[in-house]
């Protein structure tokens, strides 16, 4: 059988015939088969024009479709109520389970099922049976369900005594129905379960099917057992439909690419494909072509699309690549010309520009042309005026540099005469300071009344917080001069050595006149700081001499620090004033001569 037009199935799907109440004919009938005879009923039948319609499927091909139960079918339904004579007889009948449903056998072979509680006749088995476990009719095609009768007395014993049989050894409580097949032996689950798959597959099971409305579809296939439990089934089904979309989607692409890939190889349809090529062009192209042949016309776009596209987007690079080195040449022409100017308009330009080769490119239109050509034309006056605003910004820089020059020379003269004031009423101050003020304990409120009497007071201009500190100063200098005084009265009389006291050189400095340029307190510290700072002189000129020593070769890195070498090391260079500075602090002295000669060892005699 040929699949429905809209795709979904193979065949019509079976119409289930409903009973009516008892007519006459029936009666008759009744009256004709005699007591103990089966009965049934038979069905109303709505004629053609009334419930089928004619429609045309996208092949072309006719179909019947059933305005009430939506039933299609690719064969023309009989019209109005079948004729008795070729009805069939029933000869025997089998009880189902403990169902009030009967399996009806007739004397053409065609089996049908008949409820004796609702007087239902149906040629498929009724949804409620398929859950259940027994042997499978074979599918009848077509024809009237004859009547039956709700007697089950003359079931067939036989066949009720096998059924009873299989129940009875059915365990107690039984929750998922399980066929008898043999686990351990013939395929794995894995292959049970694609087996069963495939089955789906073939029956043209829906994409998200309900598993009672497919279930007719494929029940009697012999492959529905091969899942021994019911609930099996319906997981693996529920499955499938779940995934078929993807699977479609997957078979559809690879179709799609098979044929792309078909006619990709194919050198004689690809070299009379061109970019301006139509569909229907295509269609004519791929006639006979078998890639083809099992796609939809919307795939057979799609890859024609494919096929094309690149076809397309070739050409349209050529032309923009032809239309971008046309726009370069143009460009360059409009840069080579000459007379053109910031002001030169198009017609004039264009007689100009007529007579190069360039101009006449065949990817350029004439409205690109004078486009490039305003382009060109602004960028000439953006450069015009680029070129003068430059002009009047480095004008104006000059100018300014100018000022600013002459500004700076105008500062520098008036600070340097400035200066020049500053200094001169500075000095006079500071002149009449040294005349005015020589004791370093003076005050400056007492020493101003001194300095304000004196006529250079006001003839020096400075402020009064400038000649408090220079007075200040003065003083400071006077102290440091004193000081300094002392200091080389110290230097030229006392004698100090390390240990010395001020008390113990006293004597030696009292009677000079440097003595009393500074107090008993400030005596006293200059004392002490003078021989820290000999104490210092010493070592410092110490270690002078260990370095001249070791550059004339007296002290290197091989002198030896022990013994008569070290002795006779030490009375050489003992005849140095320096050395005899540090007469009093023996052991440092010689301490810090070792110490030099092993730092030449350590550094290589550097």
């Amino acid at each position: 059988m040929m699949g429905k037009p809209d795709g979904t199935s193979d065949a019509p799907k079976p119409v289930i015939l409903m009973p009516t109440p008892t007519s006459a004919p029936a009666k008759s009938m009744l009256a004709e088969l005699g007591p103990g005879r089966p009965i049934y009923q038979t069905a109303n039948l709505v004629p053609l024009e009334e419930e089928w319609a004619e429609a045309k499927a996208p092949d072309g091909r006719t179909y019947y479709y059933n305005k009430r139960t939506k039933q299609t079918s690719w064969t023309k339904p009989a019209l109005g109520v079948p004729s008795t004579s070729e009805k069939p007889k029933p000869v025997a009948m089998e009880k189902i389970g403990s169902t009030s449903w009967r399996k009806i056998q007739t004397n053409t072979g065609k089996q049908y099922y008949y409820n004796v509680e609702t007087k239902e006749t149906t040629w498929s088995m009724p949804i409620e049976l398929f859950a259940m476990d027994f042997e499978d009719p074979e599918q009848n095609e077509g024809g009237d369900a004859p009547e039956g009768n709700g007697d089950d007395t003359s079931e067939s014993s036989s066949v009720g005594e096998k059924r009873k049989s299989e129940q009875s050894d059915e365990p107690e409580g039984k929750s998922a129905k399980t066929d008898d097949v043999d686990e351990s032996d013939g395929p794995t689950e894995q292959e049970r379960i694609e087996i069963f798959k495939q089955m789906l597959r073939e029956k043209n099971v829906a994409r998200f099917g309900n598993w009672e409305k497919e279930l007719p579809k494929f029940a009697f296939d012999p492959r529905f057992k091969i899942l021994p439990k019911y609930a099996d089934r319906i997981t693996v089904f529920e499955d499938y439909v779940r995934n078929v979309v993807v699977e479609q989607k997957q078979e559809r692409k690879d179709k799609i690419q098979s044929a792309k890939d078909a006619a990709s190889n194919n050198e004689s349809l690809m070299s009379q494909l061109t970019p301006d090529m139509t569909f229907d062009q295509f269609k004519e192209l791929i006639r006979g072509e078998e890639a083809f042949k099992i796609l939809v016309t919307k795939d057979k776009e799609k890859v024609f699309q494919e096929l094309v596209e690149p076809l397309k987007k070739k050409e349209s690079e050529e032309k923009e690549n032809n239309r971008l080195n046309a726009m370069d040449d143009f460009e360059d022409l409009l840069a080579e010309t000459k007379g053109i100017t910031a002001l030169t308009p198009w017609i004039k330009a264009r007689k100009l520009l007529e007579k190069d080769e360039r101009f006449h490119s065949e990817f350029l239109d004439a409205k690109s042309k004078e486009d490039l050509f305003q382009k060109y034309i602004g960028l000439l006056k953006e450069e015009s005026q680029k070129k003068k605003d430059r002009e009047e910004a480095a004008k104006k820089e000059r100018e300014q540099q100018v000022s600013k020059t002459r500004q700076v020379e105008t500062r520098e003269r008036e600070k340097v005469a400035g200066r020049s004031r500053d200094q001169e009423n500075t000095i006079l101050f500071q002149v009449m300071l040294r005349e005015e003020i020589r004791d370093p304990r003076a005050s400056w409120s007492r020493s101003r009344k001194i300095l304000e009497a004196d006529s250079r007071w006001e003839s020096s201009h400075i402020p009064t917080e400038m000649k408090e500190k220079l007075f200040r100063d003065h003083l400071k200098n006077i102290q440091a001069e004193r000081a300094a005084e002392f200091r080389s009265l110290l230097a030229d009389k006392a004698d100090i050595d390390f240990d010395s006291r001020f008390d113990d050189i006293r004597h030696r400095i009292i009677d000079d006149p440097r003595y009393d340029s500074v107090d008993s307190e400030e005596r006293r510290e200059i004392f002490e700081k003078f021989r820290r700072d000999f104490k210092k002189k010493c070592y410092d000129d110490f270690d002078d001499m260990l370095t001249e020593s070791h550059r004339i070769g007296h002290v290197t890195s091989k002198s030896v620090t022990h013994g008569k070498p070290f002795e006779n090391l030490v009375n050489l260079i003992s005849t140095d004033k320096r050395w005899q500075k540090m007469k009093d602090f023996e052991s440092d002295r010689e301490s810090m001569l070792i110490e030099f000669i092993e730092k030449l060892k350590k550094k290589g005699d550097q």
